[in-house]
């Protein structure tokens, strides 16, 4: 084969991978599909893609030395929530991601279309911080109701969707991620779920709690409510040709992580450079 042919495959392959050299990375294995924590059986639909499963993710970690040196050293599982919908990952192999701030995730997908709106990424993380404390925390109280560890997982992941694919300015940085309804919170009358891009149902009892139980997240979210403040910051893992996350990491837990440019501008700028190089080669070897 041509050298010029295996530099333009190489190049190629580059693209559809974690782009971003100036965040920190991380390879891991995901656990158990999506029976990690949550509710199935449900009929959720956006206008990228529909799902039957609202829950956690969870991951392990490839390798020690695949943190060795980082941040994350020591770092062995932890849990995620879908931020992608229109793409997926490959379960029970390595899945390496670059770790972003939220406003670097691509709700989207194909090959990142476009980012998230900078008011939705605003309005995750304060939903985060009102309540992501309650996430895999076993069975609690909320707004009067009783709700499983299940069920929670399914309600906070049906939020973060909510505010991706319905909320926001309508305001975002390259393609548009969010072309439905922009909304603040809370929305009058409160049917989040049965209007807008994006719609879920069914799942049995589990599902409406978890419905029910997202309702009051959007409801209150932006109000506060101190006696449920977690702290948390958003991160996302992102990789162009794989479903991206958000990960909820404890303030003070991660001493730093850097804020890259959206991704697809590295790997639009490698493919045009890399492009160049392209035409110049095979223009030596045709010489």
């Amino acid at each position: 084969m041509k050298p010029w042919v295996v530099g333009l495959s190489l190049l190629l392959a580059s693209v559809c991978a974690a782009t971003s050299a100036l965040a920190e990375q991380i390879t891991v294995t995901a656990n158990g599909g999506s029976s990690a924590l949550g509710v199935s059986g449900m009929t959720i639909s956006s206008n990228v893609g529909s799902t039957s499963y609202a829950g956690l993710y969870n991951w392990t970690v490839t390798s020690p030395g695949d943190v060795a040196g980082t941040t994350f050293s020591g770092l062995s599982s932890f849990n995620t929530f879908c931020i992608q919908m229109g793409q997926g990952f490959s379960g029970g192999s390595k899945n390496t991601f670059d770790v972003n701030s939220i406003n670097n995730a691509d709700p989207i997908g194909g090959n990142d279309a476009g980012y998230i709106d900078p008011t939705a990424a605003g309005q995750v993380q304060l939903l985060a911080d009102q309540y992501f404390g309650l996430v895999n925390a076993g069975t609690k109280t909320v707004g009067g109701n009783s709700y499983t560890a299940p069920e929670i997982a399914a309600a906070f992941q049906l939020s973060l969707w909510e505010i991706e694919y319905d909320g926001g300015s309508g305001q975002n940085s390259g393609a548009p991620v969010i072309p439905g309804i922009p909304e603040s919170f809370p929305r009058a009358g409160g049917n989040y779920f049965s209007t807008g891009n994006l719609k879920a149902s069914g799942g049995g009892t589990q599902g409406t709690a978890a419905i029910t139980l997202a309702t009051y997240f959007l409801n209150n979210f932006t109000v506060g409510n101190a006696g449920l403040d977690s702290n948390y910051s958003s991160l996302a893992l992102t990789n162009s040709c794989k479903q991206d996350q958000f990960w909820g990491i404890p303030n003070g837990s991660i001493p730093h992580i850097e804020v890259p440019l959206p991704a697809a501008a590295p790997a639009g700028l490698t493919l045009l450079i890399g492009l160049g190089v392209f035409r110049k080669v095979r223009a030596k070897f045709r010489g």
